[in-house]
């Protein structure tokens, strides 16, 4: 079992799905995309997707992450969350997260499946409590014939079953070139789907995307709510945006951004404006700083105030040899100098970023400050092993294929629970007998956790027909 401290990590886009490698694929080489808007860089338009990041490249994951408290008295570690990280020989990826800090408890088993192709299939949610693994919530994907998402859909566990209520189902739609042209997302009402927004994409010949079209359902028809517009140089790095709002049967200006390059594409400012008085007024800029290795090392956010530009905050990251941040720090500008925020709820609207693995991996925290260390993990691949906790690596399910009858060799190890679960993530059995029997279930794949009392060991079965 390999243990990771976290700090409240992201859990969209690539923050949570940073794990190492499994069955000739990596879970952390994939970043689910769910916004307008990708990490790390927040302003590049990204279409909600499952994509696979860059191969052959070495991999990490943080090993020990701590967020700080920064007060005139000193710094104080203010919240550690755990993660433990299980694998079993076949590639089937858990993680537990277990709160520590405070002596607060509030651990969640998250379970995922993929199909022959490597794409995700479903991502299960579980919380604990009454010293068993309850279901909270499930994610399912279908792709089409060129692997892109096709359909997403959320579920909510209610009264013993996965409810529509309070469910969700995106629908993707993709032109020649694999580019999205629509998503659409449906809601349970009134014991049906029912549509509930659309966004509808354009692009220009380097397919970047020039127009993202936001409507609601109303009335029976697709309603105009707003129109986002960007234009790019001939490095395709993005210029500008315009924000338009549907109002009165037209479209009225909101905000513009207005960017700014160096010569090797990074980003140095960030110009925010609001169309006020039919005109253009400044309302904040972000300047940055890179090192020789294009890591982002400062940012400095300001306002504008009495017709100049007034310090509000600014970002301090720092990185090891490897590309991957170490540190974050967050100053705000207060009596003329740079402070630490003061603040005495750490859980605040301060929002760290760390950036690792070059770049494609991130995660965040709400603190002054944030430091991290990592480790190395094998190469896209390899097959990670259960680790060496003593006695684990004992467990084992035969006969596996199997008509039905199961038995668990556990050695000296105590069974505490036995959970059966199906593709779908369906909670299909529960018992602590060694020896049972499944040949009532359908057959198919399952997947098994065995609770020990040194910790969770997981398995993929095979379910077949007795000839």
């Amino acid at each position: 079992m390999k243990k990771i401290i976290l700090l409240s990590i992201a859990l969209i886009t690539t923050g949570f799905l940073a794990a190492t490698a499994q069955n000739n694929i990596s879970s952390q080489k994939y970043q689910e995309v769910n916004a307008s808007f990708e990490y790390p860089d927040f302003e590049t338009p990204k279409l909600p997707m499952m994509k696979q990041a860059k191969s052959g490249q070495d991999w990490w994951v943080p090993d020990k992450i701590y967020g700080f408290a920064i007060r005139p008295e000193g710094e104080t570690c203010v919240d550690i969350n755990t993660f433990e990280y299980y694998y079993d020989p076949q590639g089937l990826f858990v993680l537990t997260e277990s709160t520590s800090f405070n002596s607060r408890v509030n651990p969640r088993l998250l379970t995922y499946t993929y199909d022959s192709n490597q794409n995700l299939l479903s991502r299960l949610q579980q919380s604990w409590g009454n010293n068993s693994w309850s279901n909270y919530y499930l994610s399912t994907y279908t792709y089409n014939s060129n692997q892109n998402l096709q359909t997403k859909q959320y579920h909510v566990w209610r009264n013993d079953s996965w409810e529509n209520s309070g469910s969700y189902t995106y629908t993707y739609i993709y032109d020649s070139n694999q580019n999205l042209q629509a998503e659409l997302s449906y809601t349970w009402r009134n014991d049906s789907w029912e549509n509930t927004d659309s966004v509808t994409y354009t692009y220009d010949s380097n397919n970047n995307i020039l127009n993202i079209l936001r409507q609601s359902w109303a009335n029976n028809s697709w309603q105009n709510i707003s129109l986002s517009t960007y234009t790019y140089d001939s490095n395709n790095n993005r210029l500008t945006d315009i924000f338009q709002n549907w109002e009165n049967n037209s479209w009225i200006n909101g905000e513009s951004v207005i960017f700014t390059y160096d010569s090797n594409h990074n980003k140095l400012s960030i110009l925010r404006q609001s169309w006020a008085n039919n005109s253009w007024q400044n309302i904040s800029l972000s300047t940055n700083t890179y090192d020789s290795n294009h890591n982002l090392l400062t940012e400095l956010q300001q306002e504008w105030k009495n017709n100049s530009w007034v310090n509000v905050k600014q970002y301090l990251m720092t990185y090891d040899e490897n590309n991957n941040g170490t540190s974050a720090k967050y100053w705000m500008w207060r009596n003329e100098s740079w402070q630490p925020s003061g603040y005495n709820d750490v859980t605040s609207s301060i929002t760290l970023w760390l950036y690792y693995n070059n770049m494609q991996s991130v995660f965040e925290g709400s603190c002054d400050k944030l430091t991290a260390s990592y480790t190395k993990v094998s190469a896209p691949t390899a097959i990670i092993e259960p680790s060496a906790t003593p006695g684990l690596n004992d467990v084992s399910i035969y006969p596996n294929p199997t008509t039905g009858e199961l038995r668990i060799e556990n050695g000296e190890l105590k069974i505490q629970q036995i959970s059966i679960f199906n593709m779908l993530g369906l909670n299909v059995l529960n018992t602590q007998q060694t020896t049972f029997d499944i040949s009532h279930l359908p057959v198919g794949i399952y997947f098994v956790q065995i609770k020990t009392e040194k910790g969770m060991v997981a398995k993929k079965i095979v379910l077949q027909n007795a000839r």
